[in-house]
């Protein structure tokens, strides 16, 4: 996968984001998470810091170097599962015996499981900059029945639709967006109905 400059330069800030917000929570071992968010500190004691990822997270070696520029005391360890089954498999196992990596990418399918052990998860809730960071559904998926925020979320998966108008005006069907869209409207269903 390639990216432009401007997506390169906003992926470096996104991942010095994220770092940022999950380094203060996250121990120099893999050890079992603290129940909250430490207090972000100027301490420039060394951190190596484990990220668990799966496929291709676009967290190339030159970001990576770029991170280690911006915060020369932590080195950060990639560990890249193949696929995202066997990252699943991965966090499942590890997960009990507390040996998860610092950070661990996870599908979003995976949440109604992982919300089951949100307990032996960190509490991202007073960490920097969450308040309002994310959009309030997006937060309530990752929010255990104690309030405790324990995911933060990449994206929000949207999706498009794309469409041939020609072939749609062959078939008597509206080319113009809107109408598109409308027609649309209703859920897989209708998706599948006008399809036929």
């Amino acid at each position: 996968m390639s990216f432009s400059r401007r997506h390169k330069a906003l992926g470096i800030a996104a991942g010095a984001t994220a770092f940022a917000l999950l380094v203060a929570g996250c121990s120099s071992a893999k050890t079992t998470p603290s129940s909250s968010v430490a207090p972000s500190s100027t301490s420039q004691a060394p951190i190596t810091l484990h990220v668990a990822t799966f496929n291709d997270f676009g967290y190339t070696d030159a970001l990576l170097a770029e991170y280690t520029t911006l915060h020369p005391n932590i080195t950060v360890v990639q560990d890249v599962a193949a696929t995202s089954n066997d990252a699943r498999t991965n966090y499942f196992a590890k997960l009990g015996a507390g040996g998860l990596d610092d950070v661990e990418a996870i599908e979003v399918d995976w949440l109604p499981e992982v919300m089951q052990y949100a307990d032996l998860l960190a509490d991202l809730t007073n960490g920097p900059d969450v308040k309002g960071r994310w959009l309030d559904w997006k937060t309530a998926a990752a929010t255990d029945s104690k309030g405790r925020l324990i995911a933060y979320g990449t994206d929000i998966g949207p999706e498009a639709v794309c469409y041939d108008s020609a072939l749609f005006k062959a078939a008597g069907l509206p080319t113009d967006p809107a109408a598109v869209a409308t027609l649309l409207t209703g859920g897989w269903d209708t998706y599948f109905k006008v399809g036929d």
